[in-house]
């Protein structure tokens, strides 16, 4: 069974989780808020150690973990990364997951909170004709949870050559007669072109419109990748 990782308000102890309006991690408990800097610089040396280590191995997806806040069982599919304990409600990140080749470099942050989101969904919905009435039930909307969607962005630097065979036509007229002079050539042009940015979705098995949804992809927001932007 994979380890995971909670982390912790470095007043109180208590689980912290990313607050997206704020761009902080706040304590529900004393009401405390970090910055992503000052939760890493505050973790114990074994989470740093397992940090460490993830960086450099890559465990294959698990389903079962022990939250380390209350011990009960956290069962997740093989895409998740980031989860909630069902008994203790604490946040947790899950252990091997975004490790070796599977750790992203950069980040995008969410933007809105969970109530935020919520509202948004609701307004969009509810201008759609026909939507059953269930779709909006108090039950369905609070399952919304924020998802992260992986992509690869390349950056490409390329040559081009062309060879092209071409025909000019020039037609004038003097007097009643009309006069066509035919010109052919050869045509050939060379250059450089960069690419900036392509992105290409990371997650094979995923609706293609809905990540498509997202685009085009905030590159001015991407930030340095840390696993407590995971949490909550």
């Amino acid at each position: 069974m994979e380890t995971t990782v909670t982390y912790q308000c470095p007043n109180c102890g208590a689980g912290l989780a990313f607050d997206a309006a704020e761009q902080k991690f706040n304590c529900e408990f004393c009401l405390s808020s970090f910055t992503e800097a000052e939760v890493s610089a505050h973790q114990p040396e074994e989470i740093l150690r397992e940090q460490e280590r993830e960086r450099a191995e890559y465990n294959d997806a698990l389903n079962e973990y022990s939250c380390p806040n209350c011990g009960a069982q956290v069962v997740a599919d093989e895409h998740t990364a980031a989860d909630y304990c069902y008994y203790c409600h604490n946040p947790v990140v899950l252990g091997g997951k975004l490790s070796g080749q599977m750790r992203p470099h950069r980040i995008v942050p969410f933007k809105y909170d969970k109530e935020q989101a919520k509202a948004r969904f609701l307004k969009f919905a509810k201008a759609k004709w026909f939507v059953p009435n269930g779709f909006f039930a108090a039950s369905q909307v609070e399952k919304i949870t924020g998802v992260y969607y992986p992509f690869w962005i390349t950056d490409a630097d390329t040559e081009g050559d062309l060879e092209a065979n071409a025909t000019r036509l020039r037609v004038w007229r003097l007097g009643n007669v009309e006069y066509t002079e035919t010109s052919r050539f050869k045509i050939h042009r060379s250059g450089n072109i960069h690419f900036e940015d392509i992105t290409t979705s990371a997650f094979s098995e995923a609706d293609k419109n809905m990540l498509e949804g997202v685009l085009p992809y905030p590159s001015e927001a991407l930030q340095e990748f840390s696993m407590p932007y995971l949490s909550g």
